[in-house]
């Protein structure tokens, strides 16, 4: 006749750490989707203030120079 269990033992120490697995190959980019059609074409804005005709908005080369903030006159007259 067989006898009963004794106790468990301590646990072993933990093995070493596996080589990490591949990274997979990301796959192929899928293609453009087809233009949807053109919506409804807007309504025409009222007419501009005919003293302001020949102010344009500035455009900066350096978007951090603070030399000007205003609008700059295309005709050249100030």
């Amino acid at each position: 006749m067989p006898g009963s269990h004794g106790t468990p033992g301590n646990p072993g120490t933990p093995g070493n750490p596996g080589a990490p697995g591949n990274n997979g190959l990301p796959g192929p980019i899928g293609k453009t989707g087809l233009m949807g059609e053109n919506g409804e074409p807007g309504i025409r804005g009222p007419p501009g203030q005919p003293e302001l005709s020949n102010w344009k908005q500035c455009a900066w080369r350096n978007v951090n120079s603070d030399l000007d903030n205003g609008k700059i006159s295309v005709s050249g007259h100030y």
